[in-house]
């Protein structure tokens, strides 16, 4: 059988077929429903600090597992994505950041999951040496934006990295 160009008068086995006989052959195959698309909108944070930008690592478990990556999250309902990214940073770093720019919008879809992520530029608030307390990775790194091509990233991570080295407003960090 051919699933949308049945040739069931050339077929051996059409005196057994049960969907030739109950004339539901254009039924067939039935295929399962196809799982419900998800969509995640979130909130990233890429912090700057003297020419360099941070860095964490995943936990090695769950999604994205042990891969590099930009602080963030999911946007929570009543919340803009501006402030799910100042959140998260703060959740998963302790460091308190404010929102110089956004920076760009990422979409990606991986299995039945579209996500949107929305990119802000942060600065620390604050003065002294930044001490992030890492509740959501497991190592951190403060690098210049030339060498996060070196880390593994997940594949939405890797996007924004491509229209960061594009983007005009980057150029201090590409140099540092």
């Amino acid at each position: 059988c051919a699933p949308r160009a049945p040739r069931c008068e050339e077929c051996p086995l059409s005196g057994l077929c049960l969907a030739l006989a109950r004339g539901t052959v254009e039924l067939r195959p039935a295929l399962p429903q196809a799982a419900p698309v998800i969509p995640i909108e979130m909130g990233t944070a890429v912090i700057a600090r003297q020419g360099r930008l941070y860095v964490q690592k995943r936990l090695p478990r769950g999604v994205w597992s042990s891969l590099w990556e930009f602080p963030g999250g999911q946007v929570e309902p009543g919340e803009t994505p501006e402030r799910a990214a100042v959140r998260e940073a703060r959740e998963e770093t302790g460091l308190v950041v404010r929102p110089l720019d956004k920076l760009a919008v990422v979409r990606h879809a991986y299995t039945r999951y579209r996500v949107t992520m929305h990119a802000y530029l942060m600065e620390l608030e604050g003065d002294g040496e930044p001490a992030p307390v890492l509740t959501a990775a497991t190592a951190y790194r403060w690098l210049p934006l030339r060498e996060l091509g070196g880390l593994a990233f997940p594949t939405a991570m890797r996007k924004l990295i491509a229209l960061l080295e594009r983007d005009p407003r980057m150029s201090a960090l590409k140099d540092s």
